[in-house]
């Protein structure tokens, strides 16, 4: 009997072990997910082979040329799994804070009816010159810097909220999206490795008198060398302590910028086929003929980006992953393995 007794008591104690090391885990991960200002939804598989329903379709380009019926088809199955996705995350209600910051990246025309989230780093200078000819705002797509001049754009943020509300019901809504980590390194080799970026002299200088080991005095003063692993530290710290929303918009989550899974959006569009995408979505919108979307111009990111994530560790890999998480699962991108 005694023998009977003690072989219940350590099967009871085994269960309450296993129930502990689970629960434990549990609130490491929440914690993992909080640290970085990510809400926790309910998450896809880890295996990710749900992901494959998700995947996106391919190019339309041998599509443009048929009917305005066959191409909207095409965009509706990529809205179908943008929305499959949201639906495994939880649909998502925005705080102020989320709101303004949508709104801030959301370009009206009212001409064609049509609203224009851009992503900073996905083919956002091509789309901001196209609109500014569609809206009449210039003649043709010539001097692209000029598409980013303040308050050349009617801003979503600047319009009431009556007005809002009516046009995000009624007018076709638009997102770029691009592989994050391909999008993370053009960010890094535009803002720190351009000799004509502002940013290197100023946040350049701070990231290398906080992460660099004995600096030299050139690299304190011109903040020109910025390390590739040097810039991932800062914004895995900028996101630890403040969250994403307070990322610059070039390394800031798309999902934290556009919000999919709280708008609706009509047509989603990959910057890897932007060109094919863009015409589709001209002709569904009824631009006209003469309005060309530009070459869009190829950084050499994607072709070097094992080259410079090579150098960063796993755990750094890894809180990048966590932090891109739901770029990766709404757009269908593989994420990458180093």
């Amino acid at each position: 009997m005694p023998k009977v007794i003690f072989v219940t008591l350590y099967l009871l104690l085994s269960s309450a072990a296993v129930v502990i090391i689970f629960v434990t885990n549990r609130l490491h991960q929440n914690a993992d997910t909080r640290d970085l200002g990510i809400q926790t939804y309910n998450r896809l598989p880890a295996n990710e082979s749900s992901l494959e329903t998700a995947n996106l379709p391919l190019t339309p380009s041998s599509i443009v040329s048929s009917s305005d019926d066959t191409i909207r088809d095409f965009f509706v199955k990529r809205r179908a799994a943008v929305r499959a996705a949201c639906s495994q995350m939880g649909k998502k209600s925005l705080s102020e804070a989320e709101a303004s910051n949508l709104y801030s990246h959301m370009i009206v025309d009212d001409k064609h009816r049509l609203i224009y989230c851009y992503v900073p780093k996905v083919a956002c200078t091509s789309w901001k010159m196209v609109i500014l000819v569609l809206t009449g705002t210039v003649e043709a797509v010539r001097d692209v810097r000029g598409a980013h001049t303040k308050g050349i754009h009617t801003m979503m943020s600047a319009l009431t909220m009556p007005e809002r509300e009516k046009r995000m019901k009624t007018y076709k809504k638009l997102m770029v999206h691009r592989e994050p980590f391909s999008r993370l390194l053009s960010a890094y080799i535009e803002k720190f490795q351009s000799n004509t970026s502002a940013m290197r002299r100023t946040l350049g200088r701070q990231i290398i008198a906080r992460y660099r080991v004995k600096p030299s005095r050139e690299s304190l003063q011109s903040g020109s060398d910025v390390k590739f692993s040097e810039f991932v530290r800062f914004i895995l710290y900028r996101a630890k302590q403040f969250g994403w929303l307070k990322l610059n918009e070039h390394w800031q989550p798309q999902v934290s910028l556009c919000q999919p899974c709280a708008v609706d959006y009509d047509y989603y569009s990959e910057m890897e086929i932007v060109e094919s995408d863009a015409e589709a979505i001209l002709s569904l919108v009824g631009a006209s003929a003469d309005v060309r979307f530009p070459k869009s111009h190829v950084t050499n990111s994607t072709k070097h980006i094992a080259q410079f994530y090579k150098d960063l560790n796993e755990a750094q890999i890894r809180w990048l992953l966590r932090l891109y998480s739901e770029d990766y699962a709404l757009f269908g991108y593989r994420k990458p393995a180093f």
